[in-house]
């Protein structure tokens, strides 16, 4: 009896698949010889002109769903086909509320999965930091240090973040402690959750006694149920 069902159950996300898997057929791309490899290192060289960056491989690298549009548009700006202008459009307009498997077509592995586009929003912001670095100053609600010293979130540092394998300057993740902690704040858990500063914890620059006296300082001070405390590797 389970195995009918099993069977039943997959019959019928063959047969409500069938009509994607057609427009999949139908959405062929332009590639020649080198496929995607040589779209990837196309639009990164793109990328790395616009922004001035010396290597195409300090740019960052395209999604799978920006190869798989570019890869079906013509010089025209005009896609391939239907088939391929509507994935297209529901790749790029997935609604915010609506769950991801709801418009990804799961039968094509050059089908990009439809995400957030937060990493599309941070790179339109990648000119305004190649002019000069961003420039924060702690609260001292963070992390128990008053802002003496500005943080510099520079063009490098978004690279970094948006490449996703590389080490991350102790910039970003200074500055991953106070966005969380604006999320600690805007839930009211301020008084139960606090942040080590990780600039002051690291090996280099730092002596054994400097590191203690300050989380004994702030540990003190602050009297939070929970640090959280950033890695660092070395």
């Amino acid at each position: 009896m389970i195995f009918q069902l099993f069977i039943y159950i997959v019959s019928q996300g063959k047969r409500l698949a069938a009509p994607e898997r057609q427009r999949l057929k139908d959405a062929r791309h332009l590639l020649s010889r080198g496929g995607y490899a040589k779209l990837e290192k196309k639009i990164r060289k793109s990328r790395a002109d616009a922004l001035g960056l010396e290597s195409p491989d300090l740019a960052p690298a395209p999604a799978r769903y920006e190869l798989w549009k570019a890869a079906r548009t013509k010089s025209d700006g005009n896609m391939t086909s239907s088939s391929a202008a509507l994935i297209s459009q529901r790749i790029f307009t997935r609604p915010q509320k609506q769950a991801i498997h709801d418009t990804v077509i799961h039968e094509d592995d050059d089908m990009a999965e439809a995400e957030d586009d937060h990493l599309s929003k941070l790179m339109t912001r990648l000119p305004r930091l190649k002019k000069a670095p961003l420039e924060l100053y702690w609260d001292l609600r963070v992390s128990g240090l008053p802002p003496l010293v500005p943080i510099y979130i520079t063009l490098p540092d978004a690279l970094e973040v948006i490449g996703g394998d590389r080490m991350l300057n102790i910039s970003i993740i200074q500055l991953w402690c106070m966005y969380m902690d604006t999320i600690v704040v805007d839930q009211g858990r301020s008084s139960m959750y606090g942040f080590v500063e990780p600039q002051t914890i690291q090996p280099s620059g730092n002596t054994l006694e400097n590191k203690q006296h300050y989380l004994q300082t702030w540990m003190d001070e602050s009297k939070r149920d929970v640090y959280l405390v950033p890695y660092i590797d070395g």
